[in-house]
């Protein structure tokens, strides 16, 4: 057995650099180059051009990864990669020694760069190392057609393995089996451009009869040793190199290491920051010396000046106190049932460990959660915190709440970033970016890090939230506090390039996951393996849900505990492989409520029972040592709602008309945009401008001018100036993040969790008085088959967004519960319905079977479709067997390819549409189109870059247009969108737009609407009116 060292972690110390004079580099190794700003064979005599060695860029990046060791990373993320040394006896100072094979790694990173393959990119300087060799290097010439496939990360991987066998195995030849730990190791420096060695590749790879023109032979081999023997000797590592033979290293542990050598070759690439150095300057051993690279580095990182990381302050223990200072509140704000349960699980729960709150929409999830994160983050030594929703109205909705929170739970400044891909147009975030500059990150790039400071009007202390440059795009997640769309988490356990530096942001984080509920089968298997890999990475999660299946809490917990249960690496000769025991959760099989709120398991081993008591709802679950623990939270208050359920909407007009007649505010909730337009120019006809129309396909600035519209008149009372009579329209944009109160909801039939949704929108907030006919909460839900019904059936409009077998079992629920004579009770009513609708035990009417069986066979055949179509994008779960390395992680040979951006594969399987700038043509000019903030529309001088406020006002404009509307009969759609992303392209072009120098607007497509329509050359017009939004529609049918 091993003996087990535990690992201290003392405070982050250097590690004196050691160069060994005795042996310094050949001319001809540091003749290899690295970097050079100028890649032509024959280049203008005045050229200013500039190269780096190798070996100066393998210092610059060695020592970039002790720096973000010590300043970057926290204690937490430092155990993480000290545990697999730990363990192994010998190893006496395991957090010295992970930090020496730290910077070997990441400074070996580009030794495939010393191979013909990469060196005859530029043939001055690759004629240079020959000119001035003093060692016999055999000359190959270039070999443009295997460059492709043969990048310099994969020949330094296979390069890094065998040199590290004939560490472990001298005077052995160098073409013997390479082993696992090798592999594991040598994975990492294949993966630093973002995507590993396949295995069918590395087979071909480390063949010995692999051409010369890509690796050479051993003339090359013995420069590359030379390197990497003076590299180890650089950083000290000698001693754990020999150590770290037959270790098994986990691939959590692989993939930070990989995050991290990404992270350090990017910040030791930019010129900025590393200077390259004059193009006669041939053999620099002065930025070799000890002193002097110390002072590069030193330099180079004070003027990156990376903010500090979020560090929470604890600042009170009472739920009551924690709500008020958080939050900013008076003294006579209470905290509620699921923030009291939430700050008492925090601070006791076992860690790491997962939290879902289930809880009615308006009872404080967000606030609860954000007061656990607080405590958990202080319990766990995490540094950051990351909040991810379902959307991007969502996620704009929630960034000013997170904000600031995070101002005022923090010890000190903080970087920030709001993620997805309309961030720039959140007005909040444009302040903090563009407002105030910070000192953060302003030598490197005035103007784009900026900080929001104390706000001095306020009596509680917050600090400095920064937007740091560096800190975009694939490294956003770096970023200490983040809120961005579920989809940047997601693609945490999506196999596309760069994933390792994706969890290297996740993994010192408390994650916060919004609406839990809301992702089909397909996302789903996303959100499971992410929370695997969190749980790997001993992340805190929070799980928010008003409506979740008792399945999908299972399977969230059960993947949690999978990444929790993984062992720490050990030897080969001591691995032992054992399977997950799913019976770790038995308080999930059948809880039994004892005593006041806590709920005993039963027995291990117990399998799931549909027949399990009425569901705990609302409940906080946590994971505890004993399993799943569930509190069930105290009710404050009961919402009871008159259900009605009509067959179709046929009767909509005249309800509306006599329900309304004294006044009153009514919800219309349609499933489709095209059914809710349809609805609204029906009653736009009836009642006139007291109806508006809300739904997705908007423009940005429309979007938010709706929501802003409905808050302002629809929210809590007080805050908002409420009309005699109105009627919004809506789609599923209502259900979300909106604190909005209405007396009457109309709503398509939906999933029972959704119908549930919407209620919570009426009679949200207690008003003095509402008219008589709506004085009560009622919701009438159109599309309900009837009992009779032989043949049920749903709007096929309906069908194609939601399951039909779920739609038609929410009907038989409704059906049951009007049969029984029960009033719906809000939130009793809510943990009984939804197990009742998805573990299809609700009672459904006789003539209902055959049609139910049918449609229950195709959910299943659809979720095992919606399965393996996700799977060929699921990363592997992490691992810690002797086989698991980064080898054919992403899959396939392509060093290129990547999922993600070449949209083979992604975390969402919904219609993503062709996103679009709509702007007005006038003749061969185009102008800004009219607006309710803008009523003028302003005319582009295509001369010129647009200005700022005109690039904004731009970039407002965009909106999606749905795919599959765009079908024409007799064509793949692929095709169809493909041409018409081709003529929207040529328009541009024709019309002189030329915005590519412009860092928002460049790849931008344009729409050029003339009299609000557009007609496409393949039978469809697209027409945009402020009051309805985009519409598509057959040109015939609308000429």
């Amino acid at each position: 057995m091993l003996k087990i060292e535990r690992p201290v972690i003392a405070s982050p110390m250097r590690f004196t650099k050691r160069v060994a004079s005795e042996s310094p580099l050949s001319k001809t190794a540091l003749s290899i180059w690295a970097k050079t700003n100028f890649w032509n064979a024959a280049p203008p005599d005045d050229a200013n051009k500039q190269w780096l060695p190798l070996a100066v860029h393998m210092a610059d990046s060695g020592e970039i990864a002790e720096l973000i060791w010590e300043e970057y990373l926290s204690p937490r993320q430092r155990k993480l990669l000290v545990e697999p040394l730990a363990r192994v006896e010998g190893i006496k100072e395991s957090t010295g020694s992970t930090l020496a094979l730290l910077k070997l790694i990441v400074g070996a990173h580009d030794i495939g760069k010393c191979s013909p393959m990469f060196l005859t990119q530029n043939t001055e300087l690759y004629e240079r190392i020959f000119k001035n060799s003093d060692d016999s290097l055999t000359k190959y010439q270039r070999a443009e057609d295997l460059r492709g496939d043969n990048p310099h990360s994969w020949i330094g991987e296979i390069a890094f393995e065998k040199w590290l066998e004939s560490h472990w195995n001298p005077g052995k030849p160098e073409e013997r089996y390479v082993s696992a730990t090798a592999k594991q190791l040598g994975s990492i420096i294949g993966a630093h451009h973002g995507r590993p060695l396949s295995w069918q590749r590395h087979r071909y790879m480390e063949n010995p009869n692999l051409p010369g023109e890509v690796s050479g032979d051993d003339s090359w081999r013995r420069i590359r040793r030379e390197l990497l023997e003076w590299w180890m000797n650089w950083t000290g590592s000698q001693e754990i190199v020999d150590q770290c033979q037959g270790l098994i290293f986990p691939t959590t542990w692989q993939s930070l290491v990989a995050g991290i050598t990404v992270m350090a070759d990017w910040i030791a690439s930019n010129q900025e920051l590393f200077p390259l150095i004059d193009w006669n300057d041939l053999y620099p051993e002065r930025l070799l010396s000890a002193e002097h690279h110390r002072q590069r580095t030193k330099a180079a990182w004070e003027k990156l000046h990376l903010p500090p990381s979020w560090q929470p302050e604890m600042l009170s223990h009472d739920p009551d106190q924690l709500l008020q200072t958080l939050f900013a509140l008076g003294v006579d704000a209470h905290a509620r049932p699921a923030q009291v349960a939430a700050v008492e699980s925090a601070e006791k729960m076992t860690l790491p460990g997962m939290m879902i709150i289930e809880e009615v929409m308006g009872a404080g999830k967000t606030e609860a959660a954000l007061m656990a994160a607080t405590i958990l983050a202080k319990r766990a030594g995490t540094s950051g915190v990351l909040v991810a929703l379902p959307t991007k109205a969502t996620t704009d909705a929630m960034f000013t709440r997170v904000v600031e929170w995070a101002q005022i739970s923090a010890k000190s400044g903080f970087s920030l970033k709001l993620q997805h891909g309309n961030a720039a147009l959140n007005n909040v975030y444009k302040k903090i970016q563009y407002g105030r500059i910070a000192s953060a990150g302003n030598t490197v790039s005035p103007g784009r890090s900026s900080s929001m400071g104390i706000d001095e009007e306020s009596t509680y202390s917050r600090q400095s939230a920064v937007v740091h440059r560096w800190f975009n795009k694939k490294a956003a997640l770096l970023a200490s506090v983040v809120v961005c769309t579920v989809d940047h988490l997601l693609f945490s356990a999506l196999r596309t390039k760069h994933v390792s530096l994706r969890h290297l942001g996740i993994s010192d984080k408390v994650v916060i996951i919004d609406e839990v509920h809301s992702y089909d089968v397909y996302t789903s298997q996303f959100l499971k393996r992410t929370v695997q890999w969190l749980g790997a990475f001993g992340v805190p999660v929070i799980a928010l849900s008003a409506t979740l299946t008792r399945r999908a809490r299972e399977e969230l917990f059960s993947a949690y505990e999978k990444g929790k249960k993984l062992k720490q690496a050990t030897k080969e000769k001591d691995k032992v492989s054992e399977p997950f025991d799913g019976s770790v959760f038995p308080a999930m099989r059948k809880p039994v409520v004892v005593g006041g709120n806590q709920v005993a398991a039963q027995a291990k081993g117990e399998g799931l029972d549909s027949s399990s008591p009425t569901p705990i709802y609302p409940a906080l679950s946590y994971s505890d040592t004993a399993g799943v623990q569930v509190r069930p939270l105290h009710v404050l208050a009961t919402k009871e709602i008159e259900v009605e359920h009509w067959k179709d909407d046929a009767g909509l007009v005249a309800d509306l008309q006599t329900r309304l007649q004294n006044g009153g505010c009514a919800l219309v909730v349609r499933n489709t945009v095209a059914n809710a337009q349809r609805t609204y120019e029906t009653l736009r006809g009836i009642f006139g401008e007291d109806v508006r129309l809300v739904h997705s396909r908007f423009t940005h600035q429309d979007r938010q001018d709706n929501d802003e519209w409905l808050v302002r008149t629809f929210g809590k009372p007080g805050k908002s100036r409420r009309p005699k009579r109105a009627i919004v329209v809506g789609t599923q944009v209502v259900e979300q993040s909106l604190d909005i109160d209405f007396d009457i909801l109309y709503s398509d039939l939906a999933p029972i969790d959704l119908v549930f949704q919407r209620m919570g929108r009426v009679h949200r907030h207690e008003r003095d008085i509402r008219p008589l006919p709506i004085a009560q909460p009622r919701c009438i839900l159109m599309g309900v088959p009837g009992e009779q019904d032989s043949n049920p059936q749903v709007d096929p409009g309906s069908s194609y967004v939601y399951d039909e077998d779920v739609l038609l079992r929410t009907a038989a629920y409704v059906l049951d519960k009007e049969g029984k004579g029960e009033v719906w009770r809000i939130p009793e009513d809510i943990g009984t319905a939804v197990a009742a609708v998805y573990e299809e035990t609700v009672a459904i009417p006789d003539l209902w079977s055959e049609t139910l069986e049918r449609t229950k066979k195709k959910k299943k055949e659809k979720a095992l479709s919606k399965t393996e179509g996700a799977a060929m994008g699921l990363l592997a779960p992490p691992t810690n067997s002797a086989t698991a390395s980064l080898i054919g992680w992403l899959g396939g040979d392509n060093p290129d390819g990547d999922p993600d951006e070449m949209g083979i594969v992604g975390v969402r399987d919904g219609d993503s549409g062709v996103e679009v700038l709509l702007v007005e043509q006038r003749g061969e000019n185009i102008a800004t189109i009219s607006t309710d903030r803008h009523p003028e529309s302003r005319e582009i001088d295509l001369q010129e870059l647009p200005s700022g406020a005109l690039r904004e006002r731009l970039m407002q404009s965009l909106v999606s247009i749905p795919s599959t509307r765009l079908r024409v009969k007799g064509r793949g759609l692929e095709e169809v969108i493909d041409d018409f992303v081709y003529e929207l392209e040529k328009k541009t072009c024709d019309l002189g737009v030329n915005w590519e120098k412009d860092f928002m607007l460049r790849g931008q497509i344009l729409l050029p609407l003339q009299g609000g329509e557009y007609r496409t050359g393949f039978g469809k017009t697209i027409s945009y009116r402020r009051d309805v939004g985009l519409q598509i529609l057959d040109t015939d049918s609308n000429s």
